[in-house]
């Protein structure tokens, strides 16, 4: 194994242990087959000086030798998790003491801590600094420069390092983490931007190859559950680009349902917006109260409180959930709830007071594990199953009429009760596309401007 790798990469040491201690059988049959060392140039392109720069060396500025240098660099990165995965998986598989015994469980539990903090926080970096530069590249000077070896290896290679949110089984159940952008941090909130969006639909097809019997969506942030869309980045928009950024939000909401398995999203601090949105594309919502005197979280859709509408299918599935007239007079005047007074049947299970995201994360499973999938009610559908439909017009009609006087008497407020009237009678794909175009056409609105720039300045 590749010793300088742990120098040229500028990571911790112990991120390599499989180095000194995994010297059995499953190195060499394994390991070793698959990973070529690196020539004494190609270190020395990747050495530490480079930090989070990592321009080719001089003797690779061509723009072939800037495809094969980025091939490489992705090719050690792969390899590295390749070798911690197996070593990991090795270690806790084989029976034969002879070769493990010599290695300390605590050793083994702090390599995958170590590989894990690599995947997590090293390699999301990489893709959106270098391979995204890599893309500008060949666009600036065409792909005629470029054989087409060269793209395909760079292509692999960005396709490899998009899926990097992570995700773990427990019970046999797979447990989803929606992670901070690690370009922007933003203080570990934790905000549905262009990235993020990305991460989630890369992440969910991988899990959606893995058949799951059950699905938990949480998040990694101490802080907030999803605290909503990055208004800065849509604000930053055209037209054009904002409608694409709200179809490739639904595309990956969309692949929860059709996950084909009962869901549950594991909530344990403030929920707003598009964060309640993809919350709800779940089966179940789970929720960690704060501790006895903790400061209540928020939770709701309060983009009417910027004179915008949801996007994300917000006034299909809040009103399926509660009281629909609540419902969508909340949505229509962006009132949210602390979360101690959201309405009971909003959250379908609480985790006990103060067990934050754990406890959260713990009760959502065990909601999932109890149900029967054999009723045939957790079918994959590319809708979620909670939303309203044209079933229930009559119901909830006469509650839009009633309130298109008050809630509905404000653009934003009449864009919502549209949105509600197209999906009782169309459906939710009209609805969402409904939500869509009125969100697009009221933020160039002076009410909405005067708000979002407002809201930016702070």
């Amino acid at each position: 194994l590749h010793k300088p790798w742990c120098h040229d990469r500028g990571t911790n040491p112990k991120i390599d242990f499989g180095v000194a201690e995994f010297r059995f059988r499953v190195r060499h049959r394994e390991i070793a087959d698959n990973h070529q060392p690196a020539s004494a140039a190609d270190r020395g392109a990747l050495h530490a000086r480079d930090r989070w720069n990592r321009e080719p060396s001089n003797r690779a500025r061509g723009p072939r030798q800037c495809a094969q240098h980025f091939a490489h660099r992705d090719r050690i990165v792969r390899n590295r998790l390749q070798i911690h995965s197996r070593a990991e998986a090795a270690a806790f598989a084989t029976e034969d003491e002879d070769a493990c015994g010599g290695i300390p469980r605590d050793r083994i539990d702090c390599c995958a801590k170590f590989r894990d903090q690599f995947a997590r926080k090293r390699v999301p970096c990489l893709r959106a600094r270098e391979f995204d530069g890599v893309d500008a590249g060949v666009k600036t000077l065409g792909n005629a420069m470029f054989d087409e070896h060269a793209r395909e290896r760079i292509n692999r290679a960005a396709r490899y390092l998009s899926a990097m949110l992570p995700y773990e089984v427990r019970n046999g159940v797979h447990v989803l983490f929606l992670q901070p952008n690690p370009e922007k941090p933003r203080g570990g909130v934790v905000v549905l931007d262009a990235w993020l969006i990305g991460e989630i639909k890369a992440t969910l097809a991988a899990i959606a190859a893995e058949k799951p019997k059950g699905f938990v969506l949480a998040s990694a942030s101490q802080r907030v559950f999803v605290a909503g869309a990055d208004l800065a980045e849509i604000d930053a928009l055209d037209d054009a680009g904002l409608d694409a950024y709200l179809r490739a939000g639904a595309e990956a909401f969309a692949m929860i349902p059709a996950l084909g398995c009962p869901s549950a999203a594991a909530i344990h601090g403030a929920t707003l917006g598009g964060g309640l949105e993809i919350a709800m594309h779940c089966d179940a919502l789970v929720a960690a109260m704060p501790a006895e005197g903790g400061k209540p979280w928020q939770v709701g859709l309060p983009e009417a409180g910027l004179s915008i509408c949801p996007g994300w299918g917000g006034t299909q599935m809040l009103p399926a959930r509660i009281l629909p007239a609540l419902a969508i007079e909340r949505t229509a005047t962006g009132q949210t709830w602390a979360c101690g007074e959201a309405p009971t049947c909003l959250f379908d299970v609480r985790a006990d007071a103060g067990s934050g995201a754990e406890g959260a994360i713990a009760a959502a499973i065990a909601w999932v594990m109890a149900q029967d999938t054999s009723t045939g009610c957790f079918v994959s559908m590319h809708a979620p199953r909670r939303a309203i439909s044209p079933r229930n017009a009559a119901a909830i009609t006469p509650v839009c009429d009633e309130l298109a006087l008050t809630a509905g008497a404000t653009k934003h407020g009449a864009a919502c009760l549209d949105a509600v009237r197209v999906g009782l009678a169309q459906g939710w794909d009209a609805a969402v596309a409904c939500e869509r175009a009125h969100l697009v056409a009221l933020r160039h609105t002076p009410e909405a401007r005067a708000k979002l720039d407002a809201f930016l300045k702070k």
